[in-house]
């Protein structure tokens, strides 16, 4: 149980990190870092899970990888590219801040119901 939450706590980080990121992102940077933000931002979370799987399980690092960390992560890439249409709204503003509120709430929802739904 405690390795259950130890893991939700990490899917909800690296979800925050991804907020977090293309807030940044979109804030400082040139048209062209807007435009690939998302998919260096899914790369760094990437690279992070492999990081922490490497971590928690060294000798299931491929099984682990490929059955239980690679629906979360297509998660994430799914909610990465709402979120840069999202803030790319809001930048023209189409729509305020609480729209984006709303759908960042609404994403984390989503990836961590994905996530509960192995364990259901």
């Amino acid at each position: 149980m405690e390795d259950f939450i130890m893991q939700t706590y990490i899917l909800i980080a690296f979800f925050l990190l991804i907020l977090i990121l293309s807030i940044v992102a979109f804030r400082y940077s040139q048209k062209l870092i807007v435009r690939l933000a998302p998919p260096l931002i899914t790369l760094l979370v990437l690279f992070l899970g492999l990081m922490i799987s490497i971590y928690f399980n060294s000798e299931f690092i491929f099984a682990y990888l490929f059955l239980n960390l690679l629906p979360n992560l297509l998660g994430l890439i799914v909610a990465s590219i709402v979120l840069h249409i999202v803030l790319r709204l809001f930048k023209q503003r189409k729509i305020d801040k609480t729209g984006v509120i709303g759908v960042a709430v609404i994403l984390v929802i989503f990836v961590v119901w994905n996530y509960l739904q192995r364990f259901i």
